[in-house]
């Protein structure tokens, strides 16, 4: 059984604790709706691959893929491609705005 004194202790290590922690923020997450940019027939439109490809060789910061998307609604997005052989590109962020 608890007395006074070690629930007062308690009291004040628990309030020491609870006001060291740092003040979380959280904003709600909200998807952006959108899709790949498609020409007139329906096709996606084409894709720049930058970089060179070599077998057994590291990839780096010139090695990307820079794609046209139509955002329907601005939000938080995450692009990703297929491997093929052993590589794929996967892209993150948020949109601010539509278009």
């Amino acid at each position: 059984m608890f007395s006074f004194r070690s629930y007062l202790i308690f009291l004040l290590l628990s309030s020491s604790f609870i006001s060291c922690q740092k003040l979380l923020e959280f904003k709600p997450v909200s998807n952006s709706i959108g899709s790949l940019t498609k020409d007139i027939n329906g096709n996606c439109s084409q894709s720049l691959i930058n970089g060179i490809y070599k077998v057994d060789s590291s990839l780096g910061s010139t090695h990307y893929i820079d794609v046209q998307v139509d955002v329907n609604t601005p939000g938080s997005y995450l692009i990703l491609t297929d491997t093929v052989n052993g590589i794929y590109f996967k892209g993150s962020g948020d949109f601010s705005a539509g278009g």
